[in-house]
């Protein structure tokens, strides 16, 4: 395999040659400057950059110094490897619960969940996992984790245990309120310098009313990405239903997922996975009859969207976005190979503070003028209706003045 590298400096070296053409930025509406090098670079996109840009960043443009068009690419997510079977032993029921061994191989590498094939329905479980490095035990205790399959609107459904890093052969599980554990797959872990970033909370609010909690929190920023949110309390034992909604405005709320947040003896923070492209999230717990949670707190992950720019250009860059009418850039950058585990070596830069571009020009409205001047329609609909009303009142005035020929 070529190393990536080297397979990205090839593809950069093509983009001077064939993006000759200057670029009108008249266009958009924000700028801000990006201090790269002259070699290959990259940067973490910002609240600002995702507010104010298209969706995937599609109206985003790089100009040098000498206002040519600087390639860039998303990097895309390091390869985390396939998710890999296991061997599920001695399935069964023990006292009440479904139990299985889980052979994950001599040597398995270290892993920090499993997901269960638990062919049922409309269920609510607790999974305890303990972990030995022999068939026989002894088990190590690790984790209990809630799963669940509950229909609704969306439906949610979670059948995955986790666990701290381990790197035990077997796994004992045994599940509550199931009748079978069918199959396991151990997902590939992340690797360790591709870690979600966390997204700070510009606020953070609980309230409690009734039977519910609900806590609100504002990343500051509209079309914010997330892509799971950790929800912890210090309430020593819960196990509680959660729906979770998103708002770029705070008046308009759509549903992004169900699911339960719990604390059950050793068990691990609750993750609740999401695709989330929104400023504000609400978190709406049932407390049923029991006191609301103490400590409640909530911690917004989402994964890198990493931006790498090409080498070849001269510096100082800038950053142009903000142009609705642009559609994405083609670049033979973006089809370079790429191995992300790779990223490392590339120079991490920071994006400047976000300015409006001077040489912004407001497009030409092109709508109707009564589109653009809604007022006038309103105010000639009610002279009209007046005029109707009055001239009907007048016709029925005359024609009860009028003398019967009887």
């Amino acid at each position: 395999m070529k190393r990536w590298a080297a397979a990205v400096v090839a593809a950069g070296l093509l983009a001077p040659t064939a993006l000759a053409q200057e670029l009108d930025e008249s266009g958009f509406r924000y700028v801000r400057p990006l201090e790269a090098p002259a070699g290959l670079a990259s940067f973490e996109p910002d609240g600002p950059l995702f507010e104010h840009s298209k969706l995937g960043l599609a109206d985003l443009r790089i100009v040098d110094s000498a206002a040519r068009q600087v390639p860039w690419r998303t990097l895309p997510a390091a390869s985390s490897g396939s998710p890999r079977p296991v061997l599920v032993l001695n399935t069964g029921v023990r006292d009440g619960k479904a139990v299985a061994l889980l052979d994950l191989g001599p040597s398995p590498p270290i892993h920090d969940q499993v997901v269960l094939d638990i062919p049922e329905s409309d269920f609510v479980g607790r999974v305890e996992v303990r972990g030995s490095d022999k068939r026989a035990g002894p088990f190590t205790f690790l984790s209990t984790t809630v799963i669940y399959d509950i229909s609704g609107a969306p439906p949610a459904r979670s059948t995955t245990a986790v666990y701290p890093p381990s790197d035990f052969r077997y796994l004992s599980v045994s599940v509550s309120d199931v009748s079978i554990i069918a199959g396991a797959v151990v997902p590939g872990g992340r690797p360790p310098q591709l870690d979600f970033l966390e997204r700070p909370l510009r606020s953070f609010s609980v309230r409690s009313h009734m039977r519910e909690t609900i806590a609100s929190a504002d990343l500051g920023f509209r079309n914010m990405p997330v892509d799971e949110l950790r929800v912890r309390a210090s309430t020593r034992l819960y196990d509680r239903p959660i729906r979770i909604e998103g708002s770029n405005t705070g008046d308009n709320w759509v549903v992004l997922a169900r699911g339960r947040v719990f604390r059950l003896g050793e068990s691990v923070d609750t993750t609740i996975p999401l695709s989330s492209r929104h400023r504000y999230l609400r978190l709406t717990i049932e407390n049923g009859d029991d006191a609301a949670l103490r400590g409640l707190s909530v911690e917004a992950q989402a994964r890198p969207r990493t931006i790498l720019v090409s080498e070849g250009f001269r510096p100082h860059y800038r950053l142009l976005y903000g142009n609705p009418g642009l559609g994405a850039p083609e670049y033979d950058f973006a089809e370079a190979p790429i191995e992300s585990t790779k990223v490392l070596s590339v120079t991490r830069t920071t994006l400047g503070r976000e300015a409006l571009n001077p040489a912004w020009e407001p497009p030409e409205d092109t709508r109707s003028f009564t589109a653009r001047h809604p007022a006038v329609l309103t105010a000639v609909l009610a002279v009209a209706a007046i005029v109707l009303f009055a001239g009907a009142f007048l016709a029925l005035r005359r024609r009860a003045e009028t003398p019967s020929n009887d």
